[in-house]
This record gives C-alpha cells, sequence and structure tokens, in this order.
C-alpha cells in the first residue's frame, strides 16, 4: 500500500513539473525559439514560387536551406493560403509545412489576409498599405519586407546578407528592397524558376 502511494505521489510530481515546463514554453515562445541559432531565413512566395511548375524541386530546395542552417517559411500575398489549407496542395512541401509548425507557425506571412509571424495583425499592415509613394504590387513588396523583418526578429537573425525572399514578380521585389535595400532576394519569375542550384549558387555566396 505505501509503495503504491509512493508511486502515486511520484507520478504527480513527474506530471506537475511537466506541465510547468509547457506552461512555461507557452508563455514564453519568443524566448524558446531565439535561443535557437539559425544561420539565416529563407522566406518563399507561394503559387508563383512554390508551384505546380516547381513541385518536383521543392521539397530539396527548402531541405538544403535547412541542412545549411537556414530557418524557411512563407510570405505570401496569395489570400486564399493559412496554415490549415497550406497540405492541401501538392506542391506545398511537408518540410516546409513541418519547420512552421515547430516553430509555432511564426515563419508564416501572408501580406494579403494579414498575418505575420502567424498571428493576424491587420493593423501591421496599414501604415504600409497606406502609403501613397508606393503603387499596390510595391505596397506588397514592402509588406513583404515587414514580414522579413519581424520574422527574422523573432528568430533572432541580425545579417541583412543571410536574410532571403524567393519571388516570381519583380515588382513584390522591388517594394522589398524598399523596405530595406541590405536585403536578399532570389528572382524566380524566368523560365528557370525555382530551383536548388539557384538555392546553391546564392547561399553559397552568403556563407
Amino acid at each position: 500500500m505505501i509503495n503504491t502511494l509512493k508511486k502515486i505521489i511520484f507520478f504527480l510530481i513527474f506530471i506537475g513539473i511537466g506541465l510547468a515546463i509547457m506552461f512555461n514554453f507557452l508563455n514564453k515562445p519568443t524566448e524558446f525559439y531565439k535561443n535557437i541559432k539559425y544561420k539565416g531565413l529563407v522566406l518563399f512566395d507561394i503559387d508563383g514560387t512554390l508551384s505546380v511548375k516547381t513541385k518536383e524541386n521543392n521539397h530539396e530546395v527548402v531541405q538544403y536551406c535547412l541542412d545549411n542552417g537556414y530557418a524557411v517559411g512563407i510570405s505570401t500575398a496569395g489570400s486564399l493560403y493559412n496554415m490549415d489549407n497550406l497540405l492541401q496542395f501538392n506542391w506545398m512541401p511537408e518540410n516546409l509545412y513541418n519547420f512552421m509548425i515547430f516553430n509555432n507557425n511564426i515563419t508564416f506571412n501572408n501580406v494579403r489576409s494579414g498575418y505575420v509571424t502567424g498571428k493576424y495583425e491587420p493593423d501591421s499592415y496599414s501604415k504600409i498599405y497606406n502609403n501613397s509613394d508606393l503603387d499596390m504590387i510595391e505596397k506588397f513588396g514592402f509588406a513583404k519586407g515587414f514580414t522579413m523583418d519581424r520574422t527574422a526578429n523573432m528568430l533572432n537573425i541580425q545579417d541583412t546578407k543571410k536574410m532571403i525572399l524567393c519571388d516570381d514578380m519583380k515588382g513584390f521585389i522591388n517594394g522589398y528592397v524598399k523596405y530595406n535595400k541590405n536585403y536578399q532576394y532570389i528572382f524566380c519569375g524566368d523560365s528557370e524558376g525555382l530551383t536548388k542550384h539557384k538555392i546553391i549558387k546564392h547561399l553559397n555566396n552568403n556563407f
């Protein structure tokens, strides 16, 4: 009887410690992620960049980034996309999706539907979209620069030479570099599209 009681007490203590750790983690997610050291950050546009056209390459492109110490995520202007429906599209690589899930969605951004670092914050974009000095396409690109800034900050990535947007629209890229001229990009709107070769070339130039 005494041994059984001891086991129950130890079990309850173990459960209590586990719950305390989980509660601390859930209430301090930013600090947790900042303790993981990433070399840089690659955000992918989707639809025109990660797309049906490139679906055979998407997994290995993302994996190369991960294997070389880069965090990965999404910055899209496609209002239809969210974390609940991404895997419905057969061109969405699971390694990218799983990375975002592991990191509490903080590398998911949708500049059209108001999501930044995985949270619905439409007001964060208001100043950008009210800026009359930019045309609408550049505003979306500028907003992608904002998502790069916020996401990199969440992950404690500070080297702008290792903050890379992969996008197929020059107008978006123009707005993106207006946000910060030191941000990097890979243009994927040519006939080659997004390829592992482009990623290797760019990342090797930034080591």
